[in-house]
């Protein structure tokens, strides 16, 4: 080690340790810490020698059996227990593999003695197109009482403009630890904004600390302006415009040290390919690099605090865990793309005095973002795989903030046979696979899902019903926008290790059936038909000339849902009927508008029996495809259908 300038001193940091760890460096004992996802460290100057002995002791233990699963004390979440890890709920195998472990970088800083910025803290109080005021909160550590100067200075990250420096600004310090607050006005700021709004514009912020007219500490962090607000209706807003999350629930990994850039990358790829323009990282604190990538991408994220289901309700623990989740918010503090804390998914107890408090400790710290208590079993539909049809999301079972819903569906055959062992694959070892996350009684008890005679049809039969179900709720979900439901957050979008679970792109990042469903369902302007039962059905009018109608009794009204803040007018929609050869039947076309921010009907049957459109000839009774398709000046910018089957219904 080189030695360490005067007035510097040297921390020894650690970006990531799971789960207890104690530190020695030569033989000296420097700390303790609890916790998963922090970064921490300790002044270790007087330790350091030319040749240094680093030692870390590291514990991640299980929680004891009479207390596991429902009186657990690791703050760990879904890295502790959950369904999509390895062994799930079962009592023996539910805490197998680990998570434990240093995960990230362990580095030496040196920065000057004198006085050091710790932390920095940025938030949007106000902001327009002309100015922004931002608050910002330094927190400093002094050698000694003395005068210093500060220079704040915004560079342009992802855009080009110029960079702004604000006139230095004199403080006196004293000796121990200080935060400093103080208040900037930018002029004519670039906003934030969710991606299908607007471009993510991100500042580098740096600090720079003077002492004796030289420049003695820096720090910087990246900053993006915005605001944001949920309103009594639970309407969210950024920059003053009203947003529609079109959601999902992110698990990515379940060992955060394989996370690397190159799958961070892939995945926020997969997301806005999909159309998602918000995730919910489920029941964890993820790795900064995530963050990072969404803050760039305009990506929302809905964060959860790393608690699962049910804890410990002693005194230690809700202090540990208040402790905890302030580390949170202070670690994630100035991202723009997280706009929404819970405390806690899916608490046993909602009014817990944990819950409360952890709720409490959060609204002290963060001021600036929506923060729920919980995300409760009420927000979470499941019909079609927890109980009854997929079709009882017709009455909109969860909301107005849909916080998870789905089915789960297997990977590609290709993607199973690389982690079932082929004597356990087929014919299917169940306790194998239950080991692996499958759900037998909900899989055939619930979905009625046919296994099939081989592998190849059971994945078929198993991906067609999860990406089955994802469109009737979507769709019907996304029709009654703002009346019913605020925003979707579907489970779950990827398998954080090589199971089969919810998601709809395995481990491998490999989509299932049900990743186009989602992209489909997901398209900012969505057409879309309300139907009232499956399989649809269409019907014979027997005259001189046999014409089958089409839109009648089982489809009832064309409609168009457009999240974009964008008016449309003089759109053509264009419904046509076509076989599985790509021969088309039928065709309508009709010249539509369609308002901002909006889901509207747009085009309904005249009368009970005057279809909408009718087909020539005589079809055989079998399946078909209605595509319907809205286009704007010449540009295709929806584009959905629909499988229905011919019925045959004489003397109408």
């Amino acid at each position: 080690m080189d030695r360490i300038k005067k007035n510097h001193a040297a921390y020894l940091m650690f970006h990531g340790i799971d789960y207890i760890a104690d530190i020695w460096l030569n033989d000296h004992y420097v700390g303790h810490h609890e916790g998963y996802f922090q970064r921490f460290g300790y002044n270790v100057t007087k330790y350091l020698r030319k040749k240094n002995e680093l030692v870390v002791r590291v514990n991640s233990p299980k929680e004891p059996l009479d207390e596991w699963p429902d009186k657990k004390r690791l703050v760990k979440g879904i890295f502790n227990l959950h369904d999509v890890r390895p062994g799930g709920w079962d009592p023996k195998h539910g805490q197998d593999m680990n998570t434990g472990g240093i995960w990230n970088n362990v580095e030496i800083m040196t920065t000057s003695n004198i006085v050091r910025v710790r932390r920095a803290y940025l938030s949007t109080e106000k902001s327009t197109k002309k100015l922004a005021k931002i608050n910002c909160q330094l927190s400093f550590f002094s050698k000694e009482k003395a005068n210093f100067q500060l220079r704040t200075t915004f560079v342009p990250l992802n855009f080009k403009g110029r960079k702004k420096t604000f006139p230095l600004m004199e403080f006196e310090e004293k000796k121990g630890f200080h935060d400093f607050k103080f208040d900037l006005e930018l002029k004519n700021p670039k906003r934030w904004m969710v991606w299908d709004h607007g471009f993510p514009y991100m500042y580098k912020v740096s600090f720079e600390v003077l002492y004796e007219g030289k420049v003695i500490d820096e720090m910087q962090t990246t900053f993006g302006i915005r605001t944001f607000s949920v309103d009594k209706q639970d309407q969210w807003w950024i920059n003053g415009r009203k947003v529609f999350p079109r959601g999902t629930n992110f698990i990515p990994t379940q060992w955060l040290s394989e996370y690397d850039s190159e799958k961070i990358s892939k995945d926020i790829e997969l997301l806005k390919k999909a159309y998602v323009n918000a995730i919910r990282a489920h029941g964890h604190i993820n790795r900064k690099e995530l963050y990072d990538a969404c803050d760039k991408a305009g990506i929302l994220v809905y964060q959860d605090f790393a608690l699962q289901w049910g804890y410990s309700n002693s005194k230690r623990f809700i202090k540990n865990a208040c402790s905890q989740i302030k580390d949170m918010a202070f670690h994630l503090y100035n991202h723009p793309s997280i706009v929404m804390w819970c405390c806690h998914n899916e608490p046993f107890y909602s009014k817990s005095e944990l819950d409360a408090r952890l709720n409490r400790t959060l609204s002290r710290i963060d001021k600036t973002r929506h923060i729920t208590q919980g995300s409760l079993f009420t927000e979470h539909a499941y019909p079609g795989w927890y109980y009854g049809h997929y079709k009882e999301f017709s009455g909109v079972p969860a909301g107005p903030l849909v916080t998870e819903f789905g089915a789960q569906a297997l990977p590609n055959a290709e993607s199973l046979r690389k982690f079932i062992p082929k004597e356990q694959l087929w014919y299917p070892d169940w306790k194998y696979w239950a080991y692996r996350n499958f759900r037998y009684e909900q899989t055939f008890n619930v979905a009625r899902i046919k296994k099939g005679r081989s592998l190849k049809q059971f994945v078929a039969n198993s991906q067609d019903y999860q990406a089955e179900l994802l469109k009737y709720a979507i769709e019907t979900m996304r029709r009654e926008k703002y009346s019913k439901v605020t925003g979707l957050f579907q489970f779950m979008f990827v398998d954080p290790w090589p199971c089969i679970s919810w998601s709809v792109v395995d481990y491998y990042r490999q989509p299932k059936k049900g990743y186009e469903i989602l992209k489909s369902a997901y398209q900012p302007v969505l057409v879309s038909i309300r139907i009232k039962r499956r399989p649809l059905a269409i019907f014979t009018v027997k005259k001189k000339v046999e014409r089958t109608g089409v839109l009648w009794d089982t489809m009832q009204v064309v409609w168009v849902t457009n999240d974009t803040h964008k008016k449309f007018k003089n759109v053509k929609l264009v419904l046509k009927v076509e076989d599985f050869k790509g021969g088309m039947l039928a065709k309508k076309v009709k010249k539509i508008n369609i308002p901002k921010d909006s889901s509207i009907a747009v085009l309904k049957p005249r009368a009970r029996f005057k279809p909408i459109l009718n087909i020539k000839g005589k079809l055989p009774e079998d399946k078909y495809i209605l595509r319907m398709l809205l286009y704007h000046r010449g540009e295709k910018i929806s584009e959905n259908y629909e499988i229905f089957r011919i019925v045959r219904r004489q003397n109408i």
